[in-house]
This record gives C-alpha cells, structure tokens and sequence, in this order.
C-alpha cells in the first residue's frame, strides 16, 4: 500500500493542476432573462457552459463550480480509494486508483449531460403544441417574436422558457438569426434545429411560416407516436426475459421446496 500513496498523489496532483487549469479560465457572461433575473449567456465553442445551458442549471451553477467539482471527485476519490487498493493484488490497486480519479473528474459532465438528456426530451414532447400555437399568431398577423413570447407567459416547462428568452433577446435589439442560434445551442436537439431553420429560410425567402410549423407539429407528433410504438416493442423482449429469469425460477424453487417438504410421504407412497 505504501507504494500506491506517492501514485495515488501524483495522478491527484495532476488532475488537480488540469482542473485548476480549466478553473481559471471559466469565464460566465451574463444576461437579464424575460423574469426579470439573470441568466448564463452560452459563448460559442464553451463545452461547460454550453453543457449547463443545455441541462438548465445555468441559473444555479457555472463552469467555475463544475471545474472545482471535477477537482474535487478527482483528488478526494483516489485517496479514498487508497485503503482498498492497498488490499488487491499486483496492479489491480492501481487500476482502482486510477479509475477512482477518471470516475470522479467524469462525474459532474456526466450528471449534466444526464439533466440534459432528460431535459431535451420534455423540449421535444412539447414541441407539436408549441409549434400549433405559434402558427395560429403567425396567421392572425403576430411576429415571430410577439408569437413566442406568447408562448412563454401561457406555456410551461424548458420550451416556453427558451422561447422566452429567444424572445427577449429580440425585442432587446439582438438580431432574429442571433436569438435563433442562441436558442439552438441552450436546447440541442432535431426538432429544435429544424424550427430555427424553419423561421431563418421564412425571414430570407419570405416563405408562408405558420403553413411550415402546422406541417412540422404534424410529423412531431407522427414521429412521437412511433416512438412509443417502438418502445412498446422494445419492452415486450424485456418482459419475457424478467420472467424467464425472475419468475419461472421463482416458481421452480416454490414447487422444489414444496416437493423437498413432503419428500417422506412421497417416498412412504412409492414404496409403500
């Protein structure tokens, strides 16, 4: 064990100099949001802050915390582990060692791009009403911006949250490309991308958005059926194999022990 301790506090060392590293040049710019508080800007090419963005913790934490949360789980993990690694054999402490320190420095873009996952798809099963409702505005006359703003005061959950500060970006003065591009990079995403897109081609070519967004609601909500289609299949193979597994032993072993308990009158019956 003795031999691991200057190892394990060499690749401590290490990662504590990387992560002071990225520490020191997280930066976090910041905007008044539609709420009147504030709100992380995401700058183009920041894989931590685009990361928060996308996970809807920018309110709560910025790339200095998750820098010194990644210090933390790669210096504290290690010497955690050290009292385990000195009990396994050859390598294999050293293994634990090292895998210890990778696990904690992982750990919090793990948990976000998890919060981002989720967080994507209430976006994508609220985006067929979203997309109604905004081509309803567009075909009474409303703007884009007016129509989604709309949006955020009536609706609820992350979408209605993004359109709203896409929406304040614009009446601020931002530019309707600048606000797109800011909503594409804070949500992630198909649908998104393809609506962005959708209200780009409509300002330069002057092509009819609310037609375009009623087709778009449609094949979201085609393609959100399909997928629970696909995931009903999907789970049909997992049913049978947790009763394969779980259930048919469950009952061989009731039957066994059913069979084990009366094993004297059933020999007494044989050769009775």
């Amino acid at each position: 064990m003795t031999s691991l301790v200057p190892l394990a506090f060499s690749a401590s060392l290490g990662l504590l100099v990387a992560g002071l590293a990225s520490l020191l040049l997280g930066r976090r710019e910041e905007h008044s949001s539609p709420s009147g508080g504030t709100r992380a800007r995401v700058r183009p090419g920041s894989g931590i802050e685009d990361l928060l963005a996308r996970s809807g913790r920018s309110d709560e934490l910025t790339a200095r915390s998750v820098s010194l949360a990644r210090i933390l789980g790669a210096t504290v993990l290690p010497l955690l582990s050290l009292p385990v690694a000195g009990l396994l054999p050859g390598r294999a402490g050293l293994l634990l060692v090292a895998g210890m320190a990778t696990s904690g420095f992982l750990a919090p873009n793990f948990i976000l791009e998890r919060a981002a996952r989720r967080r994507l798809a209430k976006v994508v099963s609220s985006m067929p009403d979203a997309l109604d409702l905004l081509s309803v505005q567009l075909a009474s006359g409303r703007s884009i911006g007016a129509a989604m703003e709309d949006l955020a005061r009536s609706g609820k959950g992350p979408l209605a949250i993004e359109m709203g500060i896409a929406a304040d970006e614009m009446a601020r003065g931002v530019s309707q490309a600048t606000a797109l591009r800011g909503l594409r990079r804070r949500t992630g995403g198909r649908e998104i991308a393809t609506f962005c897109s959708s209200v780009d081609r409509s300002r330069r070519l002057g092509s009819p958005l609310a037609v375009e967004l009623r087709r778009q609601a449609s094949a979201a909500r085609i393609d959100q059926s399909r997928a629970v289609v696909e995931r009903a299949a999907r789970a049909a193979p997992k049913i049978q194999l947790v009763i394969a597994l779980v259930l048919v032993p469950a009952v061989m072993l009731l039957v066994v022990a059913a069979l084990v308990a009366n094993s004297d009158r059933l020999i007494g019956f044989a050769f009775g």
